[in-house]
């Protein structure tokens, strides 16, 4: 639990540093613990004869990879989901990567302003693997699915729930979600059931829930670079309901393929699922919507061109071993 470990899984080699390991961006502290990432990155790099590393992460967290990968020189491939802490250092430790793959627009903009070339970034979008396609909808229920935490909303979303003007026969919701562990500083307590809304802890087949309900609600407070419930729903064919910030404004077009309200807002939150709960007609018609766009977001044609670009840059080694960086797994 206190050094860098490797392990390997599925074909791939996984670096991982454990969550205590200290996060300081500056000072002696920082540069030790990339030192030493690196010193692990070129141990391991070594031993599987890698070909690349993609990093994790901002690109601060990483330095040590893109030490290891001029060491072994070879390229390294640095994965931005978001804004990032844009110290002193970022931008040479972005000039030791090869490539630069974004999610969102926040990200390119941030990785363009710390002096990246556009020919080195690459826009990342999501998808899902044709094998795990979810189950079209059969039910009519409204869903919330998410991580425990404070800023995931579901204060808002029950807030929003019992507000909501009624309708014959009333809707119902269910919760899906996953605990943080105790004593997390971003945990959130399970709130009281309000009537016809049923808890699902950690659900063992999210797919059958989800299969009974036509509208999802997407309430993060924070801006999510990924979108992946979201495209998850929208493939089942549910009506998406997403705040104006983060993917969802990306995957989803107000009208056509959901709806978007004014994040944060909970009237705005409550007068658009007041609409779809009063409207069985829209709700059809925006979850054949969210299901035709759902479609552009399968991992066979979503992933081709990147596969392709990272097969390039391995290109020149003898094996095809692709090292993986992260903070933590």
């Amino acid at each position: 639990r206190s050094g860098i470990m490797a392990r390997h899984q599925g074909g791939l080699w996984w670096h991982t540093v454990p969550p205590e390991a200290p996060k300081a961006m500056h000072g002696l502290r920082y540069v030790n613990r990339e030192l030493r990432r690196a010193a692990a990155l070129h141990r391991t790099g070594l031993k599987m004869g890698a070909t690349l590393i993609m990093a994790n992460n901002g690109p601060l967290d990483n330095a040590g990879a893109g030490f290891a990968a001029r060491q072994l020189s070879i390229p390294l491939v640095q994965y931005i989901r978001g804004p990032f802490y844009a110290g002193r250092l970022a931008r040479p430790a972005l000039g030791l990567a090869s490539l630069v793959l974004t999610v969102g627009a926040e990200a390119r903009a941030a990785v363009r302003m710390n002096g990246v070339d556009a020919s080195k970034i690459y826009a990342v979008d999501e998808g899902l693997d044709a094998r795990q396609w979810p189950s079209l909808r059969e039910g009519d229920r409204f869903l919330w699915a998410g991580v425990l935490t404070k800023w995931k909303g579901l204060e808002l979303m029950l807030d929003a729930w019992r507000d909501m003007e009624r309708v014959t026969p009333d809707p119902a919701l269910d919760i899906c979600y996953v605990p943080m562990p105790s004593g997390h500083p971003d945990a959130d307590p399970l709130p009281a059931a309000p009537p016809g809304v049923c808890f699902h802890r950690s659900p063992a087949d999210l797919d059958a829930i989800r299969r009974q309900c036509a509208v999802y609600v997407h309430t993060s407070l924070r801006p999510e670079p990924f979108g992946r419930t979201i495209i998850e729903a929208m493939a089942a064919g549910l009506c998406p309901v997403v705040p104006d910030t983060g993917s969802g404004t990306r995957l989803v077009e107000h009208g056509v393929s959901g709806m978007v309200y004014r994040a944060g807002d909970r009237d705005s939150l409550r007068r658009t699922l007041s609409v779809l709960a009063q409207d069985v007609a829209l709700r059809t018609q925006l979850g054949l919507g969210a299901a035709h766009a759902g479609q552009y977001h399968r991992a066979d044609t979503v992933f081709d061109g990147l596969i392709e670009q990272l097969s390039r840059l391995a290109a020149g080694g003898t094996r095809k071993a692709w090292l993986f960086a992260a903070a933590h797994i």
